[in-house]
């Protein structure tokens, strides 16, 4: 891997300094940093933001501006609020153009020291295999071991707690939300297309026709699926998402039990062929896992006294 072809790292940021420097923190920490160009997306204050929220931005951009913290810095600051959607949408998109790959991370993605070397690795030795459309550096804790599958394998849902594609791949997003439901309902295979994670993508889908909710990640994992693409993730996680604190954007305050690699992570080149047949074997743990994970969710509320929330958890395990 040459120092001259890394790829370009997109860090997406809004609010909550406290937890961009820690995902800075950690980014510095890859050998391959201070050689890797990095675009930092600063998103504006809504038009009702208050004395808070504007501290809070303030914060933020005067934090990614007090070193370079990579080979070359380019901040874009939004005067106004493009949301999380609009913003990495068009940010991924313009990088992909100038570059025809990226790496991308919000600012509440932790990494590990071997994070850029795994991704690098990845986007070159899938770079000219077309079935192959998104590099994850996160998965559940499925307590996988190298010799299960490899250090690497496809499991076709699009996990975005640090990632990376290719133009050729980025092409493909679609965010007719509409339409993207119609391909699908044609054929739906509810285990297929979310992965062995319930009704989770298709949720999403629904509640984004409702207007309940605004992201694009959902549209990235359909846009794939619709495209019969592989989606390529490491046996254990190579980054640690630290907003499931109920701050952020479209995260809850939840306890997954993340754990994150620390070690190098050597890369086999596997055959789109295996695709499908290892996609299905890490589908069922993960609907093991996610069983699991709501039984445990429930035993806490049960714990906390909290009714209201115990009811509608039973209701969504039904």
């Amino acid at each position: 891997m040459s120092l001259s072809t890394l790829a370009p790292v997109v860090l997406f940021t809004y609010q909550r300094p406290s937890h961009l420097t820690q995902t800075l923190a950690a980014l510095s920490k890859n050998e391959e940093a201070s050689q890797t160009p990095i675009y930092i997306y600063s998103d504006g204050p809504k038009a009702d933001a208050s004395p808070e929220d504007l501290a809070e931005i303030m914060a933020v951009r005067q934090l990614i501006r007090q070193q370079t913290w990579a080979k070359q810095l380019e901040i874009i600051e939004r005067k106004e609020n493009w949301g999380l959607s609009n913003n990495i949408v068009s940010g991924v998109t313009e990088v992909m153009e100038k570059h025809g790959r990226a790496i991308i991370l919000e600012n509440d993605i932790v990494v590990s020291p071997y994070f850029l070397q795994y991704m690098n690795q990845a986007l070159d030795l899938y770079q000219d295999v077309e079935e192959v459309m998104h590099i994850g550096g996160f998965i559940y804790p499925l307590n996988l071991k190298e010799k299960d599958l490899g250090t690497s394998f496809f499991y076709n849902v699009n996990s975005c707690w640090g990632w990376a594609s290719w133009q050729r791949a980025w092409k493909y997003y679609q965010d007719d939300t509409a339409n993207i439901l119609a391909q699908i309902n044609e054929n739906y295979d509810p285990f297929t297309f979310n992965g062995g994670q319930k009704d989770s993508f298709y949720k999403q889908l629904k509640k984004n026709i409702s207007g309940e909710l605004d992201n694009w990640d959902c549209h990235w994992h359909a846009s794939i699926f619709l495209q019969n693409g592989l989606a390529l993730h490491p046996y254990q996680s190579l980054v640690k998402n630290i907003g499931l604190d109920g701050s952020g954007t479209n995260c809850d305050d939840i306890e997954l039990g993340q754990k994150m690699l620390q070690t190098p992570l050597k890369l086999t080149k596997i055959h789109p062929k295996n695709g499908q047949k290892q996609h299905q074997i890490v589908s069922e743990k993960m609907k093991l896992y996610f069983k699991r994970l709501r039984w445990k969710q429930l035993g806490q509320l049960i714990r906390k006294g909290a009714f209201k929330s115990i009811f509608q958890k039973i209701k969504a395990m039904q």
